[in-house]
């Protein structure tokens, strides 16, 4: 896992060690430097991102392999591979992978990592 990249809103606590999905985060993260910020998610089965708000950036989210379901702004999603979306800047999400699930997740590069309120 690499503390490099992307968005840390979505998979910090995926780190905690009392995780009991050992193996759920970021697997790879797009090196800094250029204008685009991404990371390749894996969860395991189970694993769940909590709602969060990105109040700064639109985010695309591109399904590599697995199931699960995004929610934006309480409506449920159904992810599988291929499915490509874009979370608006604003709107609050949560994804819960139903098997391995696997995911992009591409911003613009951003100065500053922060997490907004709820």
């Amino acid at each position: 896992m690499t503390g490099e990249g992307g968005e840390a809103a979505c998979w910090a606590h995926l780190v905690d060690a009392d995780d009991a999905r050992p193996g759920s985060g970021v697997v790879w993260s797009l090196p800094h430097g250029g204008d685009l910020d991404g990371n390749l998610v894996h969860l395991r089965p189970g694993a769940v991102i909590d709602p969060h708000v990105n109040a700064e950036l639109d985010v695309l989210i591109v399904v590599w392999s697995g199931s699960g379901r995004l929610t934006v702004d309480g409506v449920a999603r159904e992810l599988e591979r291929g499915v490509a979306t874009v979370v608006p800047k604003g709107a609050e999400r949560s994804i819960a992978a139903l098997d391995d699930l696997r995911y992009l997740s591409i911003h613009r590069h951003r100065d500053t990592l922060s997490i907004s309120p709820r």
